[in-house]
């Protein structure tokens, strides 16, 4: 009788066991979060497929690589050698704008500085700053932000908490955007915030910045004006290789293809 009760106890225990487990998983399989991604792996999965191989011909990056530091120099190039990078983009290859995927956060050699801050307040140039979307015991509040906008109180915008900006003498330029993101909690980059909040103002995306800055207007255009979260999903339409890549180097040489940038937007970076 006693193994009887004892039998029967730990068939209860291994039951309630069993059954907590099984309440686990279903209520992990069937929680928010984890339908959120099964839901974004099934749609990454039909945007791979259904990406576009075919040549992307708005856009150029300009690439400032190995092969561009072999030949050039390491980096961080002196200001005058990415002046004479965007000049000749400009001039030469008459591209329609120019981004600057970099953040110059301190002033360096001053005639450099200073041909950069003409370009940034008079041509088609956008240059990248930093929003911080972490919430940290002391901020990030490196060089002097620009472009923000005023917004209205009702908008929900994600919220900076800080910045690295570019140093005081490029807070004239005309175009400056952010390249700041926040992954999806799986890790991947899935979304960019086109308007950022910090301090009460609305910061644009570099993105955005970039084609505004082509068109010497820096209004907002109605597709942000309707976005109540300022997150825009990324369509990913275009393979990798669709995009033309040049070396920096072959663009300061005179020997890039005009081709791949007259006319074109231009990304700079690595």
């Amino acid at each position: 009788q006693l193994t009887r009760r004892f039998s029967a106890t730990w068939a209860l225990r291994v039951f309630f066991a069993l059954s907590a487990c099984l309440i686990s998983v279903w209520v992990s399989f069937t929680s928010t979060n984890y339908v959120i991604r099964v839901d974004e792996a099934v749609r990454d999965a039909f945007v791979v497929l259904g990406v576009d191989q075919s040549a992307e011909s708005r856009l150029t990056v300009v690439d400032i690589g190995e092969d561009a530091l072999a030949e050039i120099g390491a980096w961080p190039w002196s200001r005058e050698q990415l002046a004479d990078l965007i000049e000749i983009l400009l001039g030469d290859f008459d591209v329609r704008a120019v981004a600057l995927d970099i953040v110059l956060p301190e002033p360096a050699d001053q005639d450099g500085d200073d041909r950069l801050a003409m370009l940034a307040a008079h041509a088609p140039l956008a240059l990248a700053q930093v929003l911080d979307y972490t919430s940290r015991n002391q901020p990030l509040t490196q060089g002097v932000l620009a472009g923000g906008e005023a917004i209205d109180g009702a908008t929900k915008l994600p919220t900076a908490f800080g910045y690295i900006a570019n140093n005081a003498n490029l807070s004239a330029a005309r175009c400056v955007g952010n390249i700041g993101y926040t992954p999806d909690p799986d890790g991947v980059l899935r979304r960019i915030p086109l308007l950022t909040n910090y301090h009460g103002l609305a910061y644009p995306h570099l993105s955005y910045v970039l084609l505004s800055c082509a068109a010497h207007d820096k209004k907002l255009s109605p597709i942000q004006k309707n976005s109540q979260t300022g997150n825009w999903r990324v369509p990913y339409r275009y393979a990798p290789s669709s995009y033309a890549v040049i070396s920096a180097v072959d663009v300061l040489r005179g020997r890039a293809p005009a081709s791949l940038l007259k006319g074109r937007y231009v990304l700079v970076g690595s």
